[in-house]
């Protein structure tokens, strides 16, 4: 509103924006829910058997938002070189329905490789659709990696209020949003000592700085890191070192 206000002003329709004094109150910092690993594992095990069973593989794999996965067509896999690109991401509007478009930000553009498991989960995702659409009456085909059942875009809905809270039930996990598994994501990626900056590019971060809020560092990683912090520390008190005192002042010396 702030911004179409402005360009009023800059056309001369309105003297000033009103817009502009307004402080928006603060939105609270909530945190995101992530499983761990052996969770993960649970929900990839449950979902053995589902339709949509590569959706949650690939969700998990490579981080990609909801409306990236539903917005995958088979063109933007590359078999050779075990690769998915994300070209575009689609959203829902009420009363219009699924609207494919642009990616989330120019980063949001971008090419994944995909371990053989992976991959492989494709595959077989591959051949169980060839088969139903050899059954299904009416077929539309958009070239989707997951269509609905008609070849159209699965509606977010449809994903997340069926199959979706099926396989958390059945994993006997919480009922997170599909969201979660993104974070899930990035937490694993830091849990793995993945750079920051290499998340960022996986994950189509616009900045390092979201790449921090999507991460959720387990107590372990901090005592771990701590515990490295006080061997580096310890290591110079070990080895000799000392502080001694001269006429110049303070001077650090080492026995080797």
């Amino acid at each position: 509103l702030r911004t179409a206000l402005h360009r009023a002003v800059e056309l001369g329709v309105i003297p000033s924006n009103p817009a502009a004094l307004a402080k928006p109150p603060r939105v609270p910092d909530v945190e995101q829910a992530a499983l761990t690993a052996e969770q993960a594992q649970r929900l990839l095990a449950a979902a053995q058997g589902e339709r949509l069973a590569a959706l949650f593989a690939l969700a998990l794999y490579t981080g990609m938002r909801q409306g990236e996965l539903l917005a995958l067509t088979w063109a933007d896999v590359d078999w050779e070189q075990a690769t998915v690109s994300v070209r575009r991401s689609v959203r829902h509007m009420p009363r219009v329905g699924a609207v494919a478009g642009e990616p989330k930000s120019r980063r949001s553009r971008r090419t994944l490789p995909l371990i053989p498991t992976a991959l492989e989960a494709l595959r077989q995702h591959r051949q169980r659709q060839l088969q139903e659409r050899l059954t299904a009456g009416g077929w539309e085909d958009h070239d989707l990696v997951f269509p609905s059942e008609r070849g159209t875009y699965t509606e977010a809905t449809n994903l997340i209020h069926r199959p979706y809270r099926r396989v958390l039930a059945r994993a006997g996990l919480p009922r997170v949003p599909f969201h979660a598994l993104r974070h899930t994501t990035a937490s694993l990626l830091a849990e793995a000592h993945v750079p920051l900056a290499v998340a960022q590019e996986l994950l189509g971060h616009s900045s390092l700085a979201m790449t921090r809020h999507y991460t959720h560092i387990p107590d372990t990683m901090e005592r771990e890191a701590a515990t490295q912090l006080g061997q580096l520390l310890e290591f110079g008190r070990q080895d000799g070192c000392q502080l001694a005192s001269s006429r110049d002042g303070p001077e650090l010396e080492t026995s080797l």
